[in-house]
């Protein structure tokens, strides 16, 4: 049975998936992206800042 996570450190989306879900040791993620905490909005237009934080974001989602 899959282990499903929403971490409160992150922006809470209206759409219907979770930050992380973990199943048999294998974790899943969906809408991780580079994005800001507050309001969801892309940290900048550089992809490489949207990288760098949507890593920060997946290490808080699990």
């Amino acid at each position: 049975m899959p282990t499903h996570h929403f971490s409160p450190a992150l922006y809470q989306s209206a759409a219907p998936f979770y930050h992380f879900a973990e199943h048999a040791g294998t974790g899943f993620t969906a809408g991780i992206i580079g994005q800001r905490r507050d309001d969801g909005l892309l940290v900048s237009d550089d992809v490489a800042e949207q990288c760098e934080a949507m890593m920060t974001n997946l290490g808080d989602a699990a």
